[in-house]
């Protein structure tokens, strides 16, 4: 690049050096950048680059969200653009896609949309931020023992259906393929770890009563 060229750079984005482009290494050459305000950052080399706001398409695809469950969160104010296009499309910002995967993970905390509108209004509502913040973890700390509740439950499926598995394994091994099939709740290839030839509950429940 000649000294006498004049380069224009954002202020999120530094000049490039007075190297031959070939000797510079790929983090040290030159981004070219556009900054608009609210837009959303993207990885240029090894510079942050802000672009301008996306339209809903665009965020869907960053978020792995659907265009329709975008549309809701608006409807239900979890989510807002931050402006719109000359056509009328709405333009989101980097905070949206911030909004939107932390909607997503209390989705799968097993909160409901409606559950989190209402951590979003004690959070506006809330006169200081300590106050705020108090009301986040007492939401926090309730989920938190509900989730070690889950994983107890899952930890005890998880042995129920081991269990079940050694029994049935010992199918693939009767001796005879026309075996009807009210005689499978007493066969006597049991699984030796089975006590007194307990049949596992989620075998059991197969059986005609």
């Amino acid at each position: 690049m000649h000294s006498s060229a004049k380069l224009k750079i954002s202020p999120s984005c530094h000049p490039s050096t007075d190297r031959p482009a070939a000797d510079r290494p790929a983090t040290d050459r030159p981004v070219t950048c556009t900054s608009f305000k609210g837009g959303a950052v993207v990885q240029g080399g090894s510079t942050p680059v802000r672009v301008g706001p996306i339209r809903v398409g665009a965020l869907a695809k960053r978020t792995g969200r659907s265009v329709r469950a975008l549309r809701l969160y608006e409807e239900m104010q979890l989510l807002s653009p931050v402006s719109r296009s000359a056509a009328g499309y709405r333009l989101y910002n980097e905070e949206a896609i911030h909004r939107v995967r932390w909607i997503a993970k209390l989705q799968a905390l097993g909160c409901s949309l409606p559950e989190i509108r209402e951590i979003l209004g004690e959070w506006n509502q809330s006169a200081t931020g300590p106050e705020a913040m108090a009301k986040v973890r007492e939401r926090f700390q309730t989920k938190l023992a509900e989730t070690r509740k889950q994983r107890t439950a899952l930890a005890t499926l998880e042995g129920e259906l081991e269990e079940s598995l050694r029994y049935l394994e010992l199918c693939g091994q009767c001796e005879s393929r026309h075996t009807p099939l009210d005689a499978c709740h007493s066969c006597e290839r049991r699984d030796p770890s089975q006590k007194n030839g307990h049949t596992p509950s989620l075998v059991a429940g197969l059986h005609n009563t």
